[in-house]
């Protein structure tokens, strides 16, 4: 062992631990407020979720610039709790293409009518699925024979 009285070590380490733990917190919360961390910290996530790109750097540029919802226009916002106009990535769960940047509104909506087949679709979002077609043609086909 590297310590002559690992115990000791062990009981020094903890007392710096709560004698700095506030400090050291945050330390933590001010390092990750900066850009480049959010900007890391959103990219890894993308990647554990399946979300596939050529360039994640410009992809984050774009969500990050989106300003509206492609599908209602609402203004997109980024806070610290998930509301219904927070931004969302949309993408293909099982090919990982991205979609767009929407609400989490319209996302969820898209989601759940791709999932349930359901046949009512408003007008923007027919023009979404119609601009997206290539990846879902089978639905879109679906809906024209209805």
């Amino acid at each position: 062992m590297p310590y002559k009285d690992y115990e000791k070590h062990k009981q020094k380490a903890r007392e710096n631990y709560y004698k700095n733990k506030e400090k050291n917190k945050e330390r933590k919360k001010k390092y990750n407020q900066k850009s480049e961390v959010k900007k890391r910290t959103r990219i890894a996530g993308w990647k554990n979720q399946g979300i596939l790109s050529d360039n994640y750097n410009e992809l984050y540029e774009r969500y990050i610039n989106t300003e509206y919802c492609e599908l209602c226009n609402v203004k997109l916002t980024q806070d610290k709790n998930n509301t219904s106009t927070t931004r969302c990535l949309d993408h293909d769960h099982k090919t990982g293409i991205v979609r767009n940047i929407l609400c989490i509104g319209c996302n969820v909506r898209v989601e759940t009518k791709l999932t349930h087949n359901d046949r009512i679709l408003y007008m923007r979002e027919w023009r979404y699925f119609k601009k997206y077609s290539n990846v879902m043609a089978e639905f879109i086909n679906d809906i024209n024979e209805y």
